[in-house]
């Protein structure tokens, strides 16, 4: 009875473990898509409204989930408290960092857009968030496609690996 419950917690173990890291690559296009968002209704802000960049980083995450709202919230905060946009940006990319899941090519993207931000006219800043807009766009398309694939592979083997494990130990 206790070797039953041993090879059954065993195979339960392995596939929540499946099953946080299929969990991790389907929030990753979602994270991605918000990113997209809140930089798109930036750029708006900047390059229509003329709204100074604490108050436009602060409306940019109306409809956006958390981390992603949280992230821009920060930055505001930091700007509005007298720390360089940059600086700011670049400090919230790191404090951050865990609570997305992103990989080291988003990140490249995002850190890129703390670059020179608020030091530029807006015609410069436009041009700089629309670039980072469509490359944010092409690694959420890459993200969608990956986190079909590979998430329910996650999902397979942790039931599989488990089930294996249980068996060799029977």
């Amino acid at each position: 009875m206790l070797r039953m419950a041993a090879l059954l917690s065993i195979v339960l173990c392995s596939s929540a473990f499946g099953m946080i890291v299929a969990k991790r690559y389907s929030l990753r296009p979602k994270q991605l898509r918000d990113f997209h968002q809140a930089v798109a209704a930036l750029e708006t802000e900047i390059s229509y409204g003329a709204t100074p960049l604490p108050q436009a980083l602060r409306i940019a995450v109306a409809g956006v989930d958390q981390p992603v709202s949280g992230f821009f919230l920060q930055v505001a905060e930091k700007v509005f408290k007298g720390k360089p946009a940059g600086l700011a940006w670049e400090r919230t990319c790191e404090e951050l960092a865990m609570a997305f899941c992103f990989t080291s090519g988003d990140w490249k993207i995002i850190n890129s857009i703390g670059v020179g931000l608020g030091t530029t006219d807006r015609i410069e800043e436009k041009k700089k968030l629309k670039l980072s807009c469509s490359r944010l766009l092409a690694q959420e398309e890459d993200a969608t496609e990956k986190s079909l694939k590979i998430g329910r592979v996650w999902r397979y083997m942790g039931f599989l690996a488990g089930s294996a494990l249980a068996l060799v130990i029977w």
